[in-house]
């Protein structure tokens, strides 16, 4: 599912995703409670097939406050007889409890900045390159696929999650409260204040380096070149930027649709056109509706026009017809007086 900040979900974002891809949409653009719910009624309890399951989840605020969740647990099991247990693991302890931090991401994030390297992607288009890499769509390379299946499970054999194996969990898993832990991390901080200590006094020397702010830039350059950034490369990067901001041709827009749906819903393809067919449907029903009621509204403001019109005009013609005989019989009275 990718889940984008906004209130319209917008069809280009579907497109060559084969109907492998929900697109989903929210005001923070961050997983709430409604849209883990629902993404777990329609995607994990189709796929469950054994009597008793668990669901681990981290302690995100949307995985922890799921009422509706233990909710819709609780239809499935009236309805399937499987029953489905929510468990979260303890805090601080996913990179060693959750299968896919252990095994998974880290491989598919290197991937991915390989293939990001050679390719433009955008919003707009980024769901068809996942769904490409992780189902291994048509122009997948090899050497940029997830392989993501076979990572999952060797993650819950290291977690000892699946086969359950509590030695496992127990050699791994360090309490926050672990006295070791704790000194071990104060020696560190410890350890590293006194090398910057030691550098500052260095730069002060040597290079006449005085005020926070050139220790500050002096200790960032150190730490990029420890990581291979040379300056050369700081340079090539701002270089790219720039030349990539100037403004590209102007180029006429496909025309995109967007879909208005009610809070947690989540389309796929083929659902985004069938939820955009019923809306125009709606639409043109709404509007023939109007339109009828547009032209009976002009018709009876036609026919009280020419009413009121015939109402002025009647006592007008009454008056001159009247007017007309009076003046024919006079003519006739004067006429016949004459021959007399």
């Amino acid at each position: 599912m990718a889940l984008f900040s906004g209130k319209l979900h917008v069809q280009s974002r579907l497109d060559d995703t084969h109907n492998l891809c929900y697109q989903a949409v929210n005001a923070s653009g961050y997983m709430d409670q409604l849209l883990f719910a629902n993404y777990v009624k329609a995607e994990v309890f189709p796929a469950i097939t054994e009597p008793l399951n668990v669901l681990f989840v981290d302690g995100h605020f949307s995985h922890v406050n799921y009422l509706l969740l233990v909710k819709y647990c609780r239809q499935f099991f009236e309805e399937s007889g499987k029953r489905v247990a929510v468990f979260c693991l303890p805090t601080g302890q996913t990179n060693h409890l959750q299968p896919f931090d252990v095994s998974v991401f880290g491989g598919i994030k290197k991937r991915w900045h390989d293939y990001l390297a050679s390719r433009n992607v955008t919003k707009d288009n980024l769901c068809s390159h996942l769904v490409k890499l992780w189902f291994r769509k048509e122009g997948c390379e090899e050497r940029f696929a997830f392989n993501a299946g076979e990572c999952l499970t060797s993650g819950f054999k290291k977690c000892g999650l699946f086969p359950f194996s509590p030695e496992i969990i127990r050699a791994t898993v360090k309490a926050h409260h672990d006295p070791a832990k704790v000194s071990r991390g104060l020696l560190v901080e410890q350890k590293k204040k006194e090398d910057q200590a030691k550098l500052f006094q260095v730069l002060t020397e040597y290079y006449g380096c005085q005020s926070d702010e050139d220790m500050k830039k002096a200790e960032e350059s150190i730490l990029l070149i420890a990581k291979g950034i040379t300056p050369g490369v700081l340079a090539a990067n701002a270089l790219q930027k720039r030349v990539n901001r100037e403004a590209p041709a102007k180029q006429r827009r496909v025309k995109n649709r967007h879909l208005n749906l009610e809070a947690g819903k989540m389309v796929s393809d083929d659902e985004f056109i069938r939820a955009l067919g019923k809306e125009e449907a709606a639409k043109a029903a709404k509007k023939k509706v109007d339109d009828v009621g547009r032209l009976a509204k002009k018709k009876k403001a036609t026919e009280e026009k020419i009413t009121d019109k015939i109402a002025k005009v009647g006592p007008s013609r009454k008056r001159k017809s009247a007017e007309e005989t009076a003046v024919t019989k006079t003519a006739r009275k004067a006429k016949k007086s004459k021959n007399v």
